[in-house]
């Protein structure tokens, strides 16, 4: 598969902005698009082997998660050692400067570390710690986590509570929450039923639990602004 993009991608470069389209098409099938172009990052920078070409035709499309997938296939081969090791300086430099915020380097980052370390939370939410400031530490914790629950799901994992793996989060609760909420309003299908949930955690628990719930929220309000208050 790898080596049919390879070929396709080489011959349609002689094309006028080639892929361009590939992500109008993606963000007119699937609006957020993010998860699917995670795929695509990581074939792109494969057919190039150019991080920095990789992120020039990535840019920000699909809410950057072509760039997501970019960063992780590129520091695929590297420990989470070295990836701490060079963290602050890539988000800093190049073309991921140019593009890209320097929180959402972290968080693509964060996928690039599950990737590496085969799923490992604690492994990589450690390695995150790389980076110099709180901020980016956290970042970096969501892309872990956003990872978790994307491979999470795709494998059909049964959980062994209802607020698993965040309970157990003691540094960056927000950032487990921040998905968790999500899973948890798809499931009861009742804001006030995940606010229950939310109301007999305590400290930073509580707070990461809310957060989630508010994040959970965004789609409703999105499409009526009206229901912001009701929400909160």
């Amino acid at each position: 598969m790898l080596s049919r993009f390879r070929a396709e991608y080489e011959a349609s470069r002689r094309a006028p902005r080639p892929v361009p389209k590939l992500f109008n098409f993606l963000e007119a099938a699937y609006p957020a698009c993010h998860s699917q172009a995670h795929e695509l990052g990581k074939a792109l920078f494969a057919a190039t082997g150019d991080i920095e070409m990789a992120l020039r035709e990535c840019r920000t499309s699909c809410t950057s998660g072509c760039m997501h997938g970019a960063v992780s296939e590129a520091f695929a081969t590297e420990s989470p050692e070295k990836i701490a090791a060079r963290m602050n300086a890539f988000c800093a430099a190049g073309e991921m400067a140019r593009l890209h915020k320097p929180g959402n380097c972290a968080h693509g980052l964060g996928h690039g570390l599950m990737f590496v370390t085969r799923n490992d939370v604690r492994m990589s939410i450690d390695a995150c710690l790389g980076f110099t400031t709180e901020p980016m530490q956290y970042y970096c914790a969501t892309g872990v986590y956003m990872e978790k629950f994307m491979h999470d799901r795709a494998s059909g994992v049964t959980r062994p509570s209802s607020l698993s793996p965040c309970d157990q989060e003691s540094l960056f609760p927000a950032a487990c929450y921040r998905y968790k909420g999500v899973e948890r309003l798809s499931a009861v299908g009742s804001q006030s039923l995940v606010k229950r949930e939310c109301s007999q955690l305590k400290g930073l628990q509580r707070r990461g639990c809310f957060h989630g719930l508010g994040y959970a929220s965004i789609d409703p309000v999105w499409q009526k602004a009206g229901r912001i208050g009701p929400a909160c």
